[in-house]
């Protein structure tokens, strides 16, 4: 099977409430017998840069460099090793940078998040890459026709003519 879809339209990332709600998996190294004593995570807009086209046949583009991102982190928040889920939100962490004061996440934005653990001995492990993108939901009363995609969503060159 090919990773290949057909559309009209532009496809898109998963579309999440402004304050959406982040899982961890299981935490535990089986070497120590360590658990998790917290988990930390950080949430950043995210803006894909264009691609650029290292090849291509007969005048069309068919392999381009690996997609590159700009991230702003704009809220981080910690749970501890019994909570397997979190909610972004004022009651469990704080809004940063162009959210500072804000509640809730901005409407139709691309965003990723990245996570880390502490274990009990209070070591905390490395960042994770970024990753889990996701987009939040228009702003309320969007009317359907004007549901763009995701603030930060690249669109190449043919999606936007198809926009058109």
């Amino acid at each position: 099977y090919d990773d290949l879809a057909l559309s009209t339209k532009p496809i898109g990332p998963v579309r999440t409430p402004l304050n959406p709600v982040i899982f961890t998996g299981a935490f535990r190294d089986t070497d120590k017998g360590d658990t998790l004593k917290r988990w930390e995570v950080e949430v950043a807009a995210t803006t894909q840069k264009p691609l650029i086209c290292l090849k291509k046949l007969d005048g069309v583009e068919f392999r381009a460099k690996s997609a590159e991102f700009e991230r702003v982190i704009v809220w981080r928040g910690r749970a501890d090793g019994k909570s397997k889920s979190i909610i972004v939100d004022t009651n469990h962490g704080r809004f940063l940078g162009p959210l500072k004061g804000k509640t809730h996440l901005e409407p139709n934005q691309l965003y990723t998040c990245r996570i880390r653990h502490q274990d009990s001995s209070g070591k905390w492990s490395k960042w994770s890459p970024w990753h889990a993108a996701f987009a939040t939901v228009w702003a309320r009363g969007t009317p359907k026709d004007k549901r763009l995609p995701p603030k930060g969503f690249y669109l190449g060159q043919a999606a936007r003519d198809i926009k058109r």
